[in-house]
């Protein structure tokens, strides 16, 4: 997806920026990729570690938020889940 690739590259550039990283998260998201979402979370907290600091509030919400989306869709019927 070109658009994942470009909010890539701009993490990459600007790799404390929680707005680009959580842009990564939604696109990660709405390909139904929740362990890409994990690892994106993961590895901003990487990042952010070598600067003394955490992800804050709305990112760490936003990533809440989007595993639980994901994990509901994944549980409806015929989307793989147990009941399909």
């Amino acid at each position: 997806d070109e658009a994942l690739a470009v909010a890539r590259a701009a993490v990459t550039h600007h790799p404390h920026t929680e707005d680009l990283t959580r842009a990564v998260m939604r696109l990660h998201a709405q390909l139904d990729d929740a362990p890409a979402v994990r690892a994106a979370l993961r590895d901003l907290r990487r990042r952010l570690e070598d600067i003394d600091a955490e992800p804050t509030e709305p990112t760490l919400a936003l990533a809440d938020d989007l595993l639980t989306d994901l994990d509901r869709r994944a549980r409806r019927p015929g989307r793989g889940g147990p009941l399909s």
